[in-house]
Order: C-alpha cells, then sequence, then structure tokens
C-alpha cells in the first residue's frame, strides 16, 4: 500500500469516527408536548409519523411507541447500519424503553483506499435498555446500559482497524443524562459515560492506556478476557437550540471519546466536540 493511499485511509477512518462522537452524544429534539420528551440517551421516542433528517443521523417514528433510523456518516465507509428503539412503558413521569442497533461492513469495500483491505465481515451490534424520569416538566434524568459486540469474520490487514483485526470486542457501559429546559428555545444538556467492562476474545489485540504511564496490550488468541476499565470516561456538557422545525445543539466535553453507532470507546482522553443540526417535522 503506497503511503499517499495509507494517509487517505486514515484520515476518512478517523473522520468517521470524530464525525460519529459529534452525532452521537446528546440530543434536543422537543416531542412539541409540555412535558419535554426527547428522544436520545433519554426512553422517549419520536411521535408516530414524525421525521428528522440531520447531517449525521435520519429516524422516523413509525408508531409513538417505535421509531427506526440510520447513522449516515457510517455508510460514506460502506458501513450499513439500522437502528430500532421501542418504548414499552411510559406515563407522566415515567419512561422505559430498549434500543436495538446491527451494521455490517465488507472490508474489500475499502479497496479504493487500501490496495489489500483484508476479506473480512465486521458486524456490530448493539442493545441499550434506558430509563426516564421526569420529576418536572422541564427536568428529565435518565439512565441506559449500552451492550456492544464487534465481531470480524476473516482478516483485516489495514492498521487502521488495529484493536479489531479478528475475533470479536464487546464492552458494557453505563450512562446517565440529565436535560433542563430553560426555555421553549433553549434545553441544557450533561451527559456522563463510563465504561465498565471491554470483553475481548477470538484471534484479537487491542491496546489501551488506563493512565498516562501505563499501557496495556491484550492478545486474545482464541482466550477470553474481561477488561475492567476504571478510568475510561466522559462528560459531554451540551447546549441545545429549537427554531421551529430546525434544531441545533453544541458544546465540548472531556474524556474518552465513544464512536456510535459502534460505541468503540478510544484509549486517549481529550476535549470532545459537539455539532450537529436537523430538522424535525
Amino acid at each position: 500500500m503506497h503511503v499517499g493511499q495509507r494517509r487517505r485511509l486514515h484520515v476518512l477512518i478517523v473522520s468517521f469516527w470524530l464525525i460519529g462522537v459529534l452525532a452521537s452524544p446528546v440530543g434536543a429534539e422537543p416531542r412539541h408536548d409540555a412535558n419535554f420528551r426527547v428522544t436520545e440517551d433519554t426512553a422517549d421516542t419520536l411521535p408516530k409519523q414524525a421525521v428528522r433528517v440531520g447531517l449525521f443521523k435520519w429516524q422516523y417514528g413509525v408508531f409513538d411507541s417505535l421509531m427506526v433510523g440510520t447513522y449516515t456518516v457510517p455508510w460514506v465507509v460502506a458501513l450499513a447500519n439500522f437502528q430500532l428503539k421501542y418504548r414499552y412503558f411510559d406515563d407522566p413521569h415515567w419512561s422505559a424503553a430498549i434500543e436495538m442497533g446491527v451494521g455490517r461492513l465488507d472490508v474489500t469495500r475499502l479497496r479504493p483506499f487500501e490496495t489489500h483491505p483484508g476479506d473480512a465481515i465486521i458486524v456490530v451490534s448493539s442493545v441499550e435498555p434506558s430509563l426516564s424520569y421526569r420529576p418536572h416538566d422541564r427536568v428529565v434524568l435518565s439512565a441506559a446500559i449500552p451492550m456492544s459486540k464487534i465481531s470480524v469474520d476473516g482478516t483485516v490487514n489495514t492498521k487502521a482497524f488495529e484493536g479489531v483485526l479478528e475475533g470479536a470486542v464487546d464492552n458494557l457501559q453505563l450512562t446517565a443524562t440529565m436535560g433542563w429546559k430553560v426555555s421553549s428555545e433553549l434545553s441544557l444538556w450533561i451527559h456522563g459515560r463510563y465504561l465498565a467492562l471491554q470483553h475481548i476474545y477470538g484471534d484479537t489485540e487491542a491496546t489501551y492506556h488506563p493512565d498516562p504511564y501505563t499501557r496495556i496490550v491484550i492478545h486474545a488468541d482464541a482466550r477470553t478476557t474481561w477488561l475492567s476499565l476504571g478510568d475510561t470516561w466522559s462528560v459531554l456538557p451540551q447546549a441545545a437550540l429549537s427554531f421551529g422545525s430546525f434544531h441545533v445543539r453544541a458544546g465540548i466535553g472531556y474524556g474518552n471519546w465513544n464512536i456510535s453507532p459502534v460505541n468503540f470507546v478510544l484509549p486517549q482522553k481529550g476535549l470532545i466536540p459537539q455539532l450537529d443540526a436537523f430538522f424535525l417535522w
């Protein structure tokens, strides 16, 4: 592989990670009612026949309790992905839901960027139960447990996928979110995420930096390894503005970046910028 090809591939993968992070953590889609309902990082869903079209995500409300969607950016690298969210309980104060996602990447589709990318099929799947509590019509408190699996059938030859070479990487995270509706146009959010467990098995290698002085390299090699990463977390404050059907959210946080929709957590800490814009009808 030529240096220029490798550089283009790495730029593309890093851009995919970055945009996924920008799109993922906190949302501010009001359901246009008095109860301050939002859909991301909460247990709420879009109303029936509501449509969200944005830079990073498209969603549709099939029923009041069921919505489907996709992240747009992963399609750039031929990562087909779909999500489904079902709210199975709802009353004025409590909501409970479960969200499921799946993605598939045929590594051979990366040949325009990599001469010999490999022959693997990468499959990403996730399940995320969530619970929301509204003590006031301007406040929502939510918790979720994202559980994700990245499995690889075949080989990946590019260093851009280092850490997901063969086998699988699973993880379990804990999240907590608080939203405050300041006015009909402005809401403030803070979102926390903690990587509780990482599960590595198959012929897989992964490198972690739990602190600035420690480097852990795991060679699973058909073994099963659970790794508890106590220092892997992020905190993301954000402001969301609504202008009728047009919405903007922005902020900056700190910690380990979480890449949606694969929920792959980067080992290095740093600033996490947030920016998104979308229409909601």
